[in-house]
């Protein structure tokens, strides 16, 4: 797989996934909007461990905003294709493992503040679509 076309794929879920950080949404809102590129047991993690509750809507519907302070927990870690903010650009591993395809792509970042780290967005085709089953993130041991 080329890294355009991987980007391309990254590209439309974090752009996906940044949607839900715009404003307050119902439970509901929140899943509709993932669904078309991430899998419902990511969502279901992402929900739990990034959402908080954000009052009611006109129909007394529970809202749910992103906790600001968590933005990055189950959050998508953006990638850098240009090479222009991190020392490496993103590494992408295409692989078919029991007859389902795979893709991961990972990148090494480096952040004096919380710690170097490297992240991986772990997908799985679809059908036609790929869809985002995890997101690892994995921190340099500090010397």
């Amino acid at each position: 797989m080329s890294a355009t076309t991987a980007k391309a794929i990254a590209d439309k879920a974090e752009k996906t996934q940044r949607i839900t950080w715009s404003k307050n949404y119902t439970k509901s809102q929140i899943y509709a909007i993932m669904t078309p590129q991430f899998t419902k047991p990511f969502i279901d993690k992402y929900f739990k461990q990034q959402f908080r509750t954000a009052g009611k809507d006109r129909k007394s519907n529970q809202l749910y905003h992103v906790i600001e302070t968590e933005i990055w927990g189950l959050s998508l870690y953006p990638l850098d294709w240009k090479g222009e903010y991190e020392p490496k650009k993103p590494t992408v591993t295409h692989f078919v493992k029991n007859g389902k395809a795979y893709l991961y792509i990972s990148q090494y970042h480096v952040n004096e503040m919380s710690g170097n780290k490297t992240t991986t967005i772990c997908f799985y085709k679809s059908g036609t679509k790929w869809l985002v089953y995890d997101h690892q993130v994995k921190y340099n041991q500090r010397k």
